[in-house]
């Protein structure tokens, strides 16, 4: 293991965890790019749990296990699927709409949840429905008996989405969006909760555009590129949501919905600050809400906890949420050559730069987000070192991103020069003096 990665996580382990956060109160709502609710807005932090139906069911130990350790990693969701059954992938794990007890099921595991460990849920309500539920009247019928569980438990659902990849997933012919479209209208006709259609399929604005355009739909949930062939490799598919807010005409709140996780399909990381800053890059770029993803949350084969470098990467998400601003999706948003940015960026002497390839010094981005005379920015890929020159007279923290510590305190004039200890990533939260 490098030294500065050992280093960093010895630091992790020798910090306490942060106390759990607030039980989450009232109904969700969109607030501008971000999700809110009684205690205003927050970034949303989620994890994929699509087996949690059936461990409800049918194994309430594992459940209990995994939900407890997000509750203690300042978790506020659970992506669960409604129906599931592709076969042989979820053999033995089937979801079924056809149980006898499936309202129940529903129900219960959304009181559990909240009630026990303050977490909501996400109900993706059709995992292949082409295989289990192919019928689009019974589609109907399922979104009913959804919003009829919802009555009263508004509070503890933070959206619902129609379909998991739509695309693949039962809604692939000609008339798929169409169909899907028309569940969401009947569903928005119902119900004040959030709604999603599904991923896009393709990851351009046209792709976008086809899918939620016009559509009943309050959050677009996106399922970013796990990019890792391009010059920045792994550092790719973390940058990937700041370029979804060049295309118009799609909901204001967007949901990295299945991002680049611990043995995530066609592409995986698990390195504990990557995944950090895809979280932090999220809200930066304003995307409202983030779901970790991994093997374990989709299939439930393995505990979360066996997943690599999962006590790094949760430990390192809950100190996250206690240095995170709470409204930090809807402030302005800024790349490193933007001249709202708090910092000159350099690679090597070049001003207003970042590496372009994995031979450059410095950082590959530095993202940054104003709101008043308060910034938050946060430095991502960085090899060998980094400069910074402060655009105007500010105090800025330079904070651990896994642990929140504060590693430097500056109060700098404009001009003024900062070198952090160059790690993977790096937090910089500070307030401009003039």
């Amino acid at each position: 293991m490098p030294r500065l990665v050992a280093a960093a996580l010895a630091l992790l382990l020798a910090t306490p965890q942060p106390l759990p956060h607030s039980t989450p109160r009232g109904p969700v709502r969109v607030s501008g790019r971000a999700v809110a609710d009684d205690r205003g807005e927050f970034p949303a932090l989620g994890a994929s749990l699509f087996w949690a139906a059936w461990a409800f069911k049918h194994d309430r130990a594992r459940l209990d296990s995994h939900l407890q350790v997000l509750a203690d990693h300042r978790f506020d969701y659970i992506r669960a699927l409604g129906v599931v059954g592709r076969q042989p992938y979820w053999a033995g794990r089937e979801i079924d709409w056809r149980w006898p007890d499936y309202d129940a099921v529903i129900a219960g595991l959304t009181d559990h949840a909240y009630d026990t460990y303050g977490i909501r849920i996400q109900w993706t309500i059709f995992g292949d429905a082409d295989q289990v539920i192919p019928d689009h009247a019974d589609r109907l019928a399922l979104v009913d008996r959804f919003v009829r569980m919802s009555r009263g438990r508004e509070h503890k659902i933070i959206h619902f989405e129609i379909a998991n990849e739509s695309w693949q997933n039962g809604f692939g012919e000609p008339d798929g969006i169409g169909r899907l479209r028309q569940l969401a209208r009947h569903l928005s006709t119902q119900t004040e909760i959030p709604i999603a259609l599904s991923d896009s399929y393709g990851h351009e604005c046209a792709d976008h555009l086809a899918l939620y355009a016009g559509a009943e739909a309050e959050i677009q949930t996106e399922h970013f590129a796990r990019d890792v062939e391009g010059p920045l490799r792994q550092w790719g598919a973390v940058f990937q949501p700041w370029r979804l807010q060049e295309c118009s005409g799609l909901p204001a709140v967007v949901s990295s919905n299945e991002p680049i996780g611990p043995r995530s399909s066609v592409a995986s990381d698990s390195d504990p600050f990557r995944i950090v800053a895809a979280a932090i890059v999220s809200y930066l770029s304003g995307v409202g809400l983030y779901v970790l993803h991994t093997d374990a949350g989709v299939f439930g084969r393995e505990p979360l906890t066996s997943m690599p470098d999962a006590g790094a990467i949760l430990a390192g998400l809950a100190a996250m949420k206690g240095y995170l601003p709470s409204d930090l999706p809807n402030w302005t948003r800024h790349r490193h050559d933007t001249p709202g940015h708090p910092f000159v960026v350099f690679s090597g002497t070049r001003r207003d730069a970042v590496r372009t390839d994995l031979s450059g010094d410095g950082p590959a981005e530095v993202f940054a987000s104003v709101k008043g005379d308060r910034f938050f920015a946060a430095a991502a890929g960085t090899i060998n070192e980094i400069t910074l020159e402060a655009r105007r007279p500010m105090i800025v923290e330079v904070l651990h991103p896994l642990t929140g510590a504060v590693l430097e305190r500056r109060t700098l004039p404009a001009g003024g020069r900062i070198q952090p200890r160059p790690l993977p990533l790096l937090v910089l939260s500070g307030t401009f003096t003039e």
